[in-house]
């Protein structure tokens, strides 16, 4: 009862009316209207707050204080773009709980659904994009733990099946999803995903594109051996989909090479589902880089656009001696990349150094990364137009941004 009141008392808050570019409400009528999941550190514990905002694209700073508490210390509200409904998940138990906006602009509190007889345990998913909807009455969650796709219905709230993924599983690894939102072709979903070193020091020398039919709920999975941790798929102008090391995988290969292979892309054909011959290095990438920086982490922009993180060596701490420091060091800037036969990159004039790993949010009509700052203490929402400037900051680590209307 505690969040279905606080929701409440939180929307009423919510009058200025601008879209993500600024403006009014949209071509709809309606004023939108964001949901951001955020956690902070207190005292030494984590606690997890949802707060609201009709913008992400306006000069503000969102405090917790006009949020509301959540369960658990890494809780995610997911859902549809303009779904005008959310998921909360529970904590340290699997399940979701449904939160459905009414005509008056309040969220009413409806049902839990629980994944626990797939085998799902704990606290739901570290990432918003393990969470894919395809309809009203149908969406997927990728466990990692489980090597399962738990089909559900978001409207029933019920389990309705599942897809064996165990094909992924690994003596000695762990696999882990990507961060950003799966590349949605016609009635096919296609997601990355890597293998982390049992250490959690390196990642192994291979990645794999999992291909999932969404009307037959048939899954393919197609590894390749040439380019390690490549989990970040962007959807190029040419129709194809180009995947990268993500950051955790360049800071690996950084700090000791025999953990990891040199950071690279290569490239995923939708109608084919295959890997084609393309496999570049990303130091080749971004020359003219300074020696000793090193990229990360393929990220979608709008119109076609993507770009890649790129560690500024003259910006890393002496204290980040484990990938996990490094590749969150706040020393990580922006490069627009050109894709295609022969990828080129360019340096983002104005780009704040951030931390170098992200958790990528689509919210139908935007990409927003949520760009981390010192100790995660604020998280800046960057919304991937172009516009290097960021003006919308959140207190804590924002791990997920959904657009409710």
């Amino acid at each position: 009862m505690k969040l279905r009141i606080a929701i409440t008392l939180l929307l009423g808050l919510v009058t200025a009316c601008e879209t993500p570019d600024g403006g009014g409400p949209d071509g709809g009528g309606e004023t939108p209207l964001y949901a951001i999941s955020t956690f902070v550190n207190t005292g030494g514990a984590n606690q997890s707050y949802l707060v609201l905002t009709d913008s992400v694209s306006r000069e503000q700073h969102i405090d917790v204080k006009e949020g509301i508490e959540l369960p658990g210390a890494s809780s995610l509200a997911v859902g549809a773009p303009r779904g005008k409904a959310l998921f909360v998940t529970g904590d340290g138990a699997a399940t979701l709980t449904r939160y459905d906006l009414d005509a008056s602009g309040k969220l009413v509190a409806g049902a839990t659904v629980s994944f626990q007889a797939q085998g799902s345990s704990g606290q739901l998913a570290a990432y918003s994009a393990q969470y894919m909807f395809v309809s009203e009455t149908k969406a997927y969650y990728l466990d990692a733990r489980t090597y399962k796709a738990v089909i559900w219905n978001p409207k029933d709230m019920t389990v309705t099946g599942s897809i064996d993924l165990s094909a992924l599983n690994r003596a000695g690894f762990a696999i882990q999803f990507s961060g950003s939102h799966a590349v949605h072709v016609g009635k096919e979903l296609f997601y990355g995903v890597g293998w982390l070193t049992a250490d959690r020091l390196g990642v192994a020398p291979r990645s794999a594109m999992i291909v999932i039919n969404t009307e037959t709920d048939a899954a393919t999975i197609v590894e390749d051996t040439r380019c390690g941790w490549a989990r970040d798929g962007v959807l190029g102008a040419d129709g194809l989909i180009y995947v990268a090391t993500e950051s955790f995988g360049g800071a690996a290969y950084d700090l000791d090479d025999a953990k990891a292979g040199p950071p690279c892309m290569i490239r995923f054909n939708p109608a084919t589902k295959t890997f084609d011959s393309l496999m570049v290095y990303l130091d080749d990438v971004i020359a003219p880089a300074k020696p000793g920086d090193i990229a990360g982490m393929l990220v979608p922009g709008t119109g076609g656009k993507a770009y890649l993180r790129v560690l500024d060596s003259s910006l890393v701490p002496s204290s980040a001696t484990t990938p996990i420091q490094l590749s969150t060091a706040t020393a990580w800037r922006l490069w627009e990349v050109t894709l295609g036969n022969a990828p080129t990159a360019t340096a983002v004039a104005g780009a704040a150094p951030t931390n170098g790993r992200s958790v990528l949010q689509d919210v139908g009509d935007a990409i927003i990364v949520p760009d981390y700052y010192g100790d995660s203490a604020k998280t800046g929402l960057h919304v991937m137009s172009g516009d290097a400037t960021v003006k919308t900051t959140v207190e804590g680590q924002a791990r997920s941004v959904m657009r409710l209307r």
